[in-house]
């Protein structure tokens, strides 16, 4: 049995020697035909070359032999993004892809690299961002802004920091547009976008844009979202080749002397300009000129035969502004203004500041109009421009103006831009005094008046604006009131306080908030910003009549989710403002109301236990409130009309809205408790309510709450001893008061308990009482809510107003009185041989 395995193994092994050696045999005989083959060709080539002449390239037999041997196909790289044919090479390849619904993630492909997409795994819900340097082609920044969740604070600081030569890819996923802001929207339309002012809800988008002037064109596509449930968009898509952006290096302009000496010979030394200038036999000389950029000439302004702006020494972009102190005629502010670019808060902040003694003279350069608001231009109205509301884009224009002045400046000039040109050269060569004397124009032109009378044919023809919109009211202006005889306020931190109008429907009473405001001495058209549903354009149009500042909201029908969108938007709008004031529709702001917070908002600096201050007094009634000095703490919040500190909305407010703010604001926030803080309140209320017939006609507490109350008329009317208003200190002056007061007998209250009539005070007036009452325990208001209907206070129910520890504080009749619970802290002040109000016939035990 072995043996014959053993025989078996041995016939395999030779098997294989023998296999072994056929197949090395046979691959030796191929390579030596091969070598013989390749020799035999490289003789016939070194035959050839020898016929020819020397040949400078010497054939290898090993490469010879490689290029026998048969040769395998590799295919090209696939051309850059898979954009077919190729781009060429001054062009760079691209593909932008939306994602569709929330399965298939966004792509954005750049020269050949998928930056973002299912694959790299960095995109997310909202916009996907890719930042390109154009030049080196590199990729500058990645970014991802969830705007459903989140606002678009994040996004503005991100688009404002693109820099010139940026190239700019955005794809949207999921939804890129809930919490998408019009000031979002103006920096990407700036980028190129045309799509993205209509851009909504769920929409898929696609956009290539670049920051500066010499990239490729804009491109994008937009697929919109149907309004049905669980029914997504289609995926938008762009791709192909792009030039890539060319490095221009922009031409310095020659200087608007240069335009000058086109027309005249000569020259001029380095700063002087004497010979642009007029010849003055009285008054000083100036020369204005605005800059014609399509002859590279830069802007001008030339005072006493001396350059103040000219070419790179401050003139460039946008306004570029002199001020001369006209009783000396020297220079004190020179500077430019980046109103394309940066805005016009600069120039606000200029112009508030001068007196009538300033002489300003403005000239343009490029272009200026584009963020120069209305509100500038409403200030430089009124310093006699009759143009710079007409100031479009790319226009050249010149102005001389002095605040007081009566009538328009007669040193202004204007030429249109636009559709691609700039507005030609522009000067002016005067003479100038102290006082510039002002020409009268047709106030029916006034585009101001244009202005309002357009609105009015819109939205007044139903009668609902009244008087606003009668005729022979059209023609106002709509001017902010100036600081006049209120100069003890200026620089008050109140003017640089943004204050907020929430609109919603009843925009006639809007309109009487706003006028009221504009009313006020020294108001800041630019600190007002009025606030509503961005779905129609009504508030808008009402609002940009008055100079002030328009902020669309999120949609909702709760107008307590609108007070909480408008907190959070003020503060991320005025990131530096320590404070804000906030003000209701249907309410009026009275003659006083910013004297009263110019007075009064230290007080949230200086004391941490105060949360706001009111201009709101709840028990502000007729025949109450007569004390227009008087202030107050209480322990419940009047929020109409009010201030609020950053820190404060930080730490209370901000993401607690459902426990602490869910009622309308008079109604009572945070339950009546604020956690040991107070709010400081007048006596006589700031702020108005606008009646409406049958507004309300169903609200049992509004008809009760609102009428019948008396509010401030004298615009000038201070307030005493605010810093009484500190906690140790108020609680000091309750006490002195109460110790100085005079006690109401218990016995005085029968009539008054018993038949409910007002109660009949004593004769005398500028007096201070004391009334104590009894409770059963701190939370006791029996008593007390009697009290109420005795002095005509307001009382609903067990529904009370204005408390401070068990007390309450008002005026009535020509006196002051403090209602003191037994359970107050200043119940100790009672004097033992008095009784307390108990019982409805005012009897004690």
């Amino acid at each position: 049995m072995w043996g014959r395995r053993r025989s078996g193994i041995v016939r395999a092994i030779l098997l294989l020697l023998v296999v072994a050696v056929v197949v090395y045999h046979g691959a030796k005989f191929y390579m030596d035909s091969l070598d013989k083959a390749t020799q035999h060709e490289v003789k016939n080539m070194e035959q050839e070359e020898t016929e020819e002449g020397p040949q400078p390239v010497i054939v290898d037999v090993e490469e010879k032999k490689e290029q026998v041997k048969p040769q395998v196909d590799i295919p090209p790289d696939p051309p850059p993004c898979g954009i077919q044919p190729p781009c060429s090479k001054d062009q760079f390849a691209f593909v932008i892809r939306s994602g569709q619904a929330q399965r298939v993630g966004p792509r954005i492909c750049f020269d050949g690299k998928d930056i973002m997409s299912d694959d790299t795994h960095n995109a997310g819900r909202g916009m996907n961002i890719v930042v390109i340097d154009g030049q080196s082609k590199e990729v500058y920044q990645v970014d991802t802004f969830d705007l459903y969740d989140h606002d678009d604070a994040e996004l503005i600081k991100f688009l404002q920091n693109r820099k010139d030569g940026q190239l700019v890819l955005v794809a949207s996923y999921d939804d890129a547009a809930y919490k998408l802001t019009d000031e979002s929207r103006d920096l990407l339309s700036a980028l190129g976008s045309q799509h993205i002012k209509t851009l909504k809800f769920r929409d898929s988008w696609v956009f290539l844009g670049y920051k500066g002037s010499h990239g490729p064109p804009p491109k994008e596509e937009v697929q919109h979202h149907v309004d049905k449930q669980d029914e997504w968009p289609q995926q938008a898509e762009i791709q192909g080749c792009a030039p890539l952006p060319t490095a221009v290096q922009e031409q310095q302009p020659k200087g608007a002397g240069a335009a000058v000496q086109e027309q005249q010979s000569g020259g001029a030394g380095e700063n002087s300009c004497a010979m642009y200038s007029t010849h003055c036999d009285a008054g000083s000389p100036v020369y204005v000129f605005a800059g014609d950029k399509t002859k590279n000439h830069w802007p001008e302004i030339c005072v006493n035969g001396q350059y103040v702006i000219r070419g790179g020494m401050i003139g460039w972009r946008g306004l570029n502004v002199v001020v001369v102190d006209s009783r000396t005629f020297q220079v004190t502010q020179s500077k430019n203004i980046d109103t394309y670019e940066k805005g016009s808060s600069e120039l606000e902040d200029l112009v508030w500041k001068l007196d009538e003694t300033s002489l300003v003279m403005i000239a343009t350069y490029d272009e200026a109009s584009r963020k120069l608001s209305s509100y500038a231009r409403s200030l430089l109205t009124d310093m006699g421009s009759s143009k710079v509301k007409d100031l479009g884009y790319r226009d050249s224009w010149v102005f001389i103006g002095q605040k007081g002045i009566v009538g328009v400046s007669p040193y202004e000039k204007h030429e249109k831009g636009g559709a691609g040109n700039f507005g030609g050269a522009v000067e002016i060569k005067a003479c100038l005094t102290q006082k510039l004397i002002g020409e009268k124009q047709d106030d029916t032109n006034h585009p101001t008046n244009s202005k309002r009378k357009a609105f009015c044919d819109t939205y007044g023809q139903g009668g609902d604006y009244g008087d606003f919109c009668a005729e022979e009211n059209q023609k106002e202006s709509l001017s902010p009131a100036p600081l006049g005889d209120q100069q003890d306020l200026k620089e008050n931190a109140v003017f640089s306080t943004p204050i907020v109008v929430i609109a919603r429907t009843a925009l006639n009473l809007v309109q009487q908030t706003l006028e009221s405001l504009r009313l006020q001495p020294g108001i800041n058209p630019r600190m007002v910003q009025v606030m509503s549903d961005g779905s129609f354009d009504e508030p808008q149009k009402l609002t940009d009549l008055y100079s002030f500042q328009w902020q669309s909201l999120q949609p909702t029908t709760k107008y307590v989710y609108q007070m909480h969108h408008a907190m959070t938007r003020v503060f991320q709008t005025f990131k530096d403002s320590k404070y804000a004031i906030f003000m209701d529709e249907g309410f009026r702001a009275r003659p006083g109301f910013l004297r009263y917070f110019a007075q009064t908002l230290s007080l949230l600096d200086q004391d941490d236990s105060i949360f706001s201050v009111s201009a709101w007094n709840h028990n502000g009634f007729e025949g109450l409130s007569q004390d227009a000095s008087l202030l107050y703490r209480t322990e419940d919040f009047p929020a109409t009309g009010w201030v609020v500190r950053r820190s404060v909305w930080e730490s209370e407010v901000r993401g607690k809205e459902g426990a602490c703010c869910m009622v309308f604001p008079w109604h009572g926030w945070f339950g009546g408790d604020l956690k040991g803080k107070e709010v400081v309140v007048p006596d006589v209320s700031r702020v108005e309510y606008i009646v409406k017939e049958g507004l309300f006609e169903d609200d049992k507490f509004r008809q009760k709450y609102f009428p019948g109350r008396r509010s401030n008329s004298e615009p000038q009317q201070d307030v005493s001893d605010v810093q009484k208003m500190n906690k140790d200190a108020y609680e000091e002056e309750v006490k002195h008061l109460i110790s100085s007061s005079t006690p109401v007998q218990s016995s005085q209250f029968s009539t008054c308990l018993i038949q409910q009539e007002h109660f009949s005070g004593p004769s005398e007036k500028g007096k201070v009482f004391t009334v104590y009452f009894k409770q059963e325990n701190p939370t006791d208001r029996r008593v007390l809510q009697k009290l109420c209907s005795c002095f005509g206070l307001f009382r609903m129910d067990d529904d009370l107003r204005g408390l401070h520890k068990n007390m309450l504080r008002f005026t009535y009749d020509g006196n002051q009185y403090l209602l003191v619970g037994s359970e107050s802290p200043y119940n100790v002040l009672k004097p033992n041989d008095l009784t307390a109000v108990m019982t409805d016939t005012g009897a004690t035990a």
